[in-house]
């Protein structure tokens, strides 16, 4: 017989193609149908397919099938009806007739069928849906398919029970009775299943109304007992996943946590390639993708639960989740949102949906969501933990350290409360403390960067800088790619005046995605206030770092940003060749010309600086600090009308140089004598 249908060529890749197709090829005859989730050579009854020596000698498979049917007598003589001798007669005297069956027998022989023995019965249905899902269950790497039999082709042959098994209702069962022990369908009429389309086939047919699912085809006891070796075998690969799954959560180094979710992983997926409808085993297994930063492989295995199970709270909540993780905030409030709706009392929702608000800003609202997380389940560390963090954002530190102080009460070997409570205390400025809860985070989670970068911020704030530097390197050494941990040690770096190491760090940090620009003015405000902190002029090419990120070769600011730090640190060569460059590409950039005057002015080139006092009071005629410093510089060249009128202008102008030049005014004299001898 042919292994593919008719219009195997023509590829129909989707579920309702070959619903289409079937339909089509149905539509003119009265058709019966069978599923087979492989392809055999031939389509066949059981007793055929086990009794091959028999068929292979040419026994007719009635007489065969009859002859088994009378040894059932010795296990039902009441139903039967006959003696053992009769049966005999029957078989081997003169008057058997192999084609006749007594309602009586056909009842046996549909019983033997329903609880998996052996006859030369082959089921076919009215329904092709049922013989969809025979057709796609079990045998996931194999195509499988549905053979279409025209009933007047095997109408005499054709037999159904008068008293139907709830089985053989719920299948709309028929039973074909080939002589032969098989049948050969018209290659047309078998419709091949893409071994690809077998899940979707089943997944289409669960919503079906009402579905045709295991529980619906095999409704009965003896249907589980059929099945159970399956579910055995699935739900044995499930417990093991799940045993790998806690034994990653409670390592305590990376490499053990992340070598036990991919076994995880695998043992999952081998549960699913079992029973693809076990729900609980796609949402695991997102799960542990989540905990190893797959977020998208994760979001795929919650997708494939929500198409087995729409309703699924707790799929939408963890894949909320995954969202979440990978920013999409909207999606993630929308399927955090739906995962409430479904199961209004899950603590969980409402404590992943706070995150969501936390993240939006909406601190209101994250709280009033971790507080419902508290109330319906208050020993959910987690929600205490959430709601802790939002009080150290608005401020409230006190009512902070009391949820983490509740979150290590519930949970005391939860590395994270520890975290948030040495948080919290270096609010508060007590860093002793911080310390010590720190400390405590990385001894229960060796690895956990975020403690040994906490507690470097400690360290740090006690001036202790080589622990400091320590325990930021211990952080990197951990994980590569931990940006905030190089950004912080260059900090660190800086106040030691470690110029190039803190440099080195900086470009890392920028080179692993952090906007070192944003991340230094939000702790610093301003490069100036940093400066007084440290208490002398950061080099040049850092203050670039820490402000342009990159000199870009054809923006003036760049330049005067990169001369302004030449100028603090004396270096007047390099600051005059900046500001000059930024002149040449920007020919009105006031600033340029203002610093290029100073820079002048300090390396004793008055008239120089004078030039560029002068284009600067052109671009801006109201630039008092302008006219202040060419007043000066007028001073030193002995011009004391004109250093008297710029002086004036200035003072009359206000602003912070007033108070400078009216102390020059005031003793101008003196100023006079003094400048006019340098």
């Amino acid at each position: 017989m042919s292994n593919q249908s008719s219009t195997s060529n023509d590829k129909p890749q989707t579920v309702e193609d070959i619903i289409r197709e079937i339909e089509q090829k149905s539509a003119n005859g009265d058709y019966i149908y069978r599923g087979e989730n492989k392809y055999y050579e031939k389509v066949s009854s059981t007793l055929y397919r086990e009794s091959q020596e028999v068929t292979n000698v040419g026994i007719d498979m009635d007489k065969f099938q009859k002859q088994m049917l009378f040894a059932a007598q010795d296990y039902d003589i009441n139903r039967l009806g006959q003696s053992r001798s009769q049966q005999v007669y029957f078989m081997w005297g003169g008057g058997y007739n192999p084609l006749e069956y007594t309602e009586r027998q056909f009842d046996i022989l549909a019983e033997l069928q329903h609880w998996g023995g052996e006859t030369n019965l082959v089921d076919f249905t009215t329904d092709y849906r049922v013989a969809l899902f025979f057709a796609c269950d079990g045998r996931y790497n194999e195509d499988g398919r549905v053979i279409l039999q025209d009933r007047k082709t095997v109408n005499s042959t054709i037999w159904n029970p008068t008293e139907p098994a709830h089985r053989i209702k719920a299948q709309k069962s028929v039973f074909v009775r080939p002589h032969a022990g098989f049948i050969q369908p018209s290659p047309e009429d078998v419709i091949r299943i893409p071994k690809n389309l077998k899940v979707p086939f089943l997944k289409y047919l669960l919503r079906q109304d009402p579905p045709i699912t295991h529980e619906s085809i095999y409704n009965d006891l003896h249907g589980f007992i059929r099945l159970q070796s399956r579910y055995r075998n699935a739900f044995v690969k499930f417990y093991i996943a799940h045993n790998y799954e806690e034994q990653g959560n409670t390592a305590n180094t990376q490499q053990a946590r992340q070598a036990n979710y991919k076994k995880a992983i695998n043992y999952y997926k081998d549960a699913i390639g079992l029973m693809p409808n076990l729900i609980m085993a796609h949402i695991n297994c997102g799960i542990v993708y989540g905990k190893l930063e797959g977020f998208d492989a994760a979001i795929v295995c919650f997708n494939e639960a929500l198409d087995w199970e729409p309703d699924n709270g707790m799929a939408y909540c963890n894949r909320g989740i995954a969202y979440t993780k990978k920013g999409e905030i909207d999606k993630a409030m929308e399927d955090l949102n739906k995962a409430t709706e479904l199961d209004p009392e899950s603590a969980a929702s409402y404590s992943n949906r706070g995150n969501v608000c936390l993240l939006k800003g909406d601190f209101n609202s994250a709280i009033e969501d971790y507080s419902k997380a508290i109330e319906l389940e208050p020993e959910r560390a987690e929600a205490y933990i959430n709601r802790g963090s939002v009080y150290i954002i608005i401020g409230e530190i006190s009512g902070a350290i009391e949820d983490y102080s509740k979150a290590i009460e519930l949970s005391p070997n939860l590395a994270e409360a520890y975290t948030g409570h040495g948080v919290a205390y270096m609010q508060k400025g007590d860093f002793d403390q911080a310390i010590r809860d720190f400390t405590q985070a990385i001894q229960l989670k060796q690895d956990y960067v975020e403690a040994y970068n906490n507690l470097g911020s400690a360290y740090e704030s006690k001036g202790d800088f080589d622990q400091a530097i320590r325990n930021y390197t211990q952080a990197i050494e951990f994980k590569s790619d931990y940006a905030k941990a190089y950004s912080n040690r260059s900090m660190t770096l800086l106040r030691l005046q470690e110029w190039e190491k803190a440099k080195t760090d900086l470009i890392t940090a920028q080179s692993k995605g952090l906007d070192i620009t944003a991340a230094f003015h939000n702790s610093y405000r301003s490069i100036e206030a940093f400066e007084r902190i440290i208490g002398l002029p950061l080099p040049a090419d850092i203050v670039l770092l820490l402000t342009h990120r990159v000199l870009e070769p054809n923006n003036a600011d760049t330049y005067v940003t990169r001369g302004i730090a030449h100028l603090k640190n004396n270096d007047h060569d390099l600051a005059i060749r900046d500001f000059s460059k930024a002149i040449e590409l920007d020919p009105e950039f006031v600033a340029a010309y203002y610093n290029l005057g100073l820079a002048y002015s300090k390396k004793g080139k008055v008239e120089l600086a004078i030039e560029n006092y002068t284009k600067t009071i052109e671009l801006n005629p109201n630039d008092a600090e302008a006219y202040y410093n060419r007043g000066g510089a007028f001073l030193r060249l002995g011009k004391h009308e004109k250093a008297e009128s710029d002086l004036t202008i200035a003072r009359n102008m206000g602003g912070e140089a007033i108070t400078a030049l009216d102390k020059i005014l005031q003793d101008y004299d003196r100023a006079w004598k003094v400048l006019g001898n340098l």
